[in-house]
Parts: structure tokens; sequence; C-alpha cells
């Protein structure tokens, strides 16, 4: 009985969070701050959200055009990167100045010859229309203002059966839950492909329909 009760309050204690957390990021729906970036690679993130186990989730494959939507400090870009050779890149975007300079040293220190990175917003990627094959977000999607917008500019941007994927996990605030995410991908015009891991942490996967057509404005 002891177990069961203790369940049970785990479970509320979810429930509250969720709750409270969707509150804040509906009234504060920002990026996480530079000057607190290093919970994006802390040890309980590397426990929670192992960038092996939601990189294999995604479907990555080499000689992609990869475009990562808030690469933070580069938590999973540099594996992502590695992943995508031989010949493909990967092109990083953040809208904070400061976590695309810190990607920029890690270059400079790891020596990665196949990866771009943008200052710009989600809502307006620095990108041609139909050029990329794969786009995802990773604990990104709910610290946009416009997350409709910013679905529809993945959707712009991906070639025709090209990839978006979306990976969110809890405790995050900005937490989007699998049924908020297919529905904001499906009306941006995407076709649901797969979603794996569990009610905490999962990634789910859409496609750009093969037969659309292609947009050559914004």
């Amino acid at each position: 009985m002891v177990v069961v009760w203790i369940i049970a309050g785990l479970v509320a204690l979810v429930f509250v969070w969720l709750a409270l957390a969707k509150l804040l990021a509906r009234v504060f729906p920002f990026p996480m701050p530079h000057r607190v970036s290093f919970i994006l690679e802390s040890w309980p993130r590397r426990i929670t959200m192992p960038a092996r186990t939601t990189l294999n989730r995604m479907g990555l494959a080499p000689g992609m055009v990869a475009v990562e939507v808030g690469p933070g400090t580069g938590y999973f870009t540099f594996e992502v990167a590695k992943r995508l050779k031989p010949g493909g890149r990967l092109v990083c975007v953040d809208v904070q100045p400061q976590m695309i300079e810190r990607i920029r040293e890690k270059i400079a220190h790891y020596g990665a010859d196949n990866i771009e990175t943008y200052v710009a917003s989600a809502e307006k990627l620095p990108l041609e229309d139909s050029g990329a094959d794969f786009l995802f977000l990773i604990s990104v999607l709910g610290e946009v203002k416009e997350e409709s917008a910013v679905l529809t500019e993945a959707y712009r941007v991906l070639k025709p059966a090209g990839v978006l994927s979306v990976s969110e996990f809890l405790p995050d605030p900005h937490y989007r839950t699998k049924s908020e995410v297919r529905r904001l991908a499906s009306g941006a015009g995407f076709e649901p492909v797969s979603v794996k891991g569990n009610f905490f942490v999962y990634t789910a996967n859409f496609r750009k329909p093969e037969n659309s057509e292609r947009i050559t404005h914004r």
C-alpha cells in the first residue's frame, strides 16, 4: 500500500509540474538563457536524455543535409555531424548569438568540417526552399512564440519526402506532449512517420509529402 501511495504521489507531482510548466511556457515562451546553458550538458540531462538514444530514434543517415534548430551549446550537434559523414552537412541555427559562438568555438577545437552556423530565428530560417533532407528540434518547439510558424518554415526548407523530427523530455518547462506536436505538424502539412520513446522522453518523426509542390516564395 505504501508503494502505491508513493507512485500515486509521484504521478500527481508530474501532472502538477506539467500544469505549472505549461502556464509558465505560455506566459514566457523564450529560449533557455545562455547564462544558464551549462544545464544543457549537465549530468541529469545526460542520464535522462542520452544523445545516442535520441539520435538513434531520429533516422539520420550519411549524405544528408540536416538542419538543427536551436542547438544551444551543441550537446547533440557534433554527434549528428559525425553521422552525416561522408558527404552530408549540418546547418545549425540559433536565435542567441552566444550559443552559436559556443558552437563555433567547439568547431575550432574539434576540427568539425561539415557544420555551418547561423544566428537567426526559427520562424525565418536563412535557408533556401526545399534544400534540406532533415530538420530537427530537440526541446525547442515550446520555446518559440509562434510554434505553427516554425513548423511551416520547416516545411518550406525541407525537400519533398524530407523528415521533420521533434524530441521532447520532462522536466523541461517547455515540454510539448505527443498529441500537441502531432497536431502542430499536421497543421503545417506533415505526415506522421513514427513516435519512439515514452511519455517522459520521446522523438516524433514526420515527413513532408513526396508529391508536395515546391515552394518558391516565402
